[in-house]
């Protein structure tokens, strides 16, 4: 029988696998998952501050974290983050979908991280 008609052998490298797995695995590293603890609120105005956002989500559970991200002018950048102890807690908020704050009903919804950060968290536990 002719080697023409047969298909090619592959040949195998670990070297070449390896390099594939470790570029297969940086990539996956900034893929944004669910953060089961964070809740994102969106809409925050400049004047809250973070003692009223921990407040706004106390009734919810016990929070561990709050964080209003700001500009270099210290003005909101619209968003914040809360951290519960339980995710049970968090999952309570984001299946409300909203939270009040005086009069406005601001949305909310889980948080995301990149894998490589849950990862991280994973191992320190």
């Amino acid at each position: 029988m002719s080697e023409q008609g047969l298909p090619q052998k592959k040949t195998f490298s670990i070297a070449a696998k390896m390099a594939e797995l470790k570029k297969r695995d940086e990539d996956d590293a900034d893929v944004q998952v669910i953060d089961p603890y964070t809740i994102k609120v969106r809409k925050i105005q400049d004047e809250m501050t973070e003692a009223e956002l921990y407040d706004m989500m106390a009734p919810f559970g016990e929070v561990s974290r709050v964080k209003i991200p700001r500009d270099e002018n210290q003005r909101s950048k619209g968003i914040g983050f809360a951290t519960f102890r339980r995710e049970e807690d968090a999952t309570k908020v984001a299946d409300i979908g909203y939270a009040r704050y005086d009069f406005y009903e601001l949305p909310v919804e889980k948080a995301t991280m990149s894998k490589q950060r849950r990862d991280q968290m994973e191992v320190n536990k």
